[in-house]
């Protein structure tokens, strides 16, 4: 029978995951539909961590270190655990 109990966690845990990525998806639509792309900026005015550093990556598959490192001065720390996961 605990088998079936462990089951039953497994398919409410999934459920649970889905509904809650379901919803972040749902929430981001509401804002992008009020010009809000990223609640953090437009709540403080300041870009986030993730704003950032998805500019820095696009900086960087341009080739353009200079300004990735601008945007992000971190991003270099995301290259080296690529890296390093990879060994």
């Amino acid at each position: 029978m605990s088998g079936g109990n462990a089951y039953k966690r497994k398919s409410h845990r999934r459920i649970e995951v889905i509904t809650s990525v379901a919803a972040v998806v749902v929430l981001y639509v509401i804002l992008e539909s009020f010009g809000v792309t990223c609640p953090i900026k437009y709540i403080t005015g300041i870009s986030c961590a993730g704003c950032g550093m998805s500019r820095a990556w696009i900086a960087l598959m341009h080739f353009n270190i200079h300004e990735a490192f601008m945007y992000h001065p971190l991003f270099a720390t995301g290259c080296c655990y690529s890296y390093a996961s990879e060994i």
